[in-house]
């Protein structure tokens, strides 16, 4: 599904270097690491947002990125926003079928239909998720897409995210939240510690983390 070699990329200085690893499709990939590490940087490459050196390949027939920062202000209501994950620019061509996909997307996400200036920074961070899913992608590219989030709606959106990778599709995040990543992240991309790091979650461990950060990260187990 992805497969990267001799990935580099920087401005003054490189950022990223040496980047290489390849990840079967149908799963969730976690990246983390220390802030300033590349993380938001990698998954601007894999979408094609930004170009590095080295060889990309990517067997997507479609992608989606979620950008880490929310807009403040949107001109529509939730189930609006969640229609445009289809790249429609208008609503008046939108079969009914549809209206009703976008509207159990924000049932299953706990999000009201109402406008966007009005919802928490939690519920505007479901509802791009949400618009996220809608798209039906093959491969989801999310930036820290929970970070607004209380422990049970990051579970139940991590849940979420795992029943839409059961059908063959990829998801990417990037996350500074261990805990969830342990409990269900199946692949971990490790940036900016001693050496670069990609493996599977069962290879991911607290001996794994000291080697590569030294005491800066811990697990929280978060208890449900």
């Amino acid at each position: 599904m992805i497969k990267v070699e001799g990935l580099e990329f920087g401005y003054d200085k490189p950022l990223l270097k040496g980047i290489s690893f390849e990840i079967p499709a149908g799963v969730i990939v976690g990246i983390i690491g220390p802030n300033g590490s590349g993380k938001s940087t990698l998954l601007k490459i894999l979408g094609g947002l930004i170009k590095a050196r080295g060889k990309i390949e990517i067997k997507a027939r479609s992608k989606f990125y979620m950008p880490q920062h929310l807009p403040k202000s949107l001109p529509a209501d939730t189930l609006e926003i969640v229609l445009t994950g289809n790249n429609n620019p208008s609503f008046y061509n939108v079969e009914k079928e549809e209206w009703e996909r976008a509207r159990r997307w924000l049932e299953r996400l706990e999000v009201p239909i109402k406008s966007y200036d009005e919802l928490s920074g939690g519920q505007k961070q479901k509802t791009l998720f949400g618009r996220a899913l809608f798209s039906e992608a093959e491969l989801l590219l999310l930036d820290e897409p929970f970070s607004a989030l209380d422990v049970r709606s990051a579970s139940h959106a991590y849940q979420i995210l795992k029943e839409y990778v059961k059908q063959g599709r990829t998801a990417v995040v990037v996350t500074h939240d261990l805990g969830m990543v342990s409990k269900y992240v199946d692949w971990v991309i490790c940036l900016g510690g001693k050496e670069f790091m990609s493996c599977h979650i069962e290879e991911f461990t607290l001996p794994l983390l000291n080697k590569l950060y030294g005491d800066e990260f811990r697990v929280i187990h978060h208890v449900h």
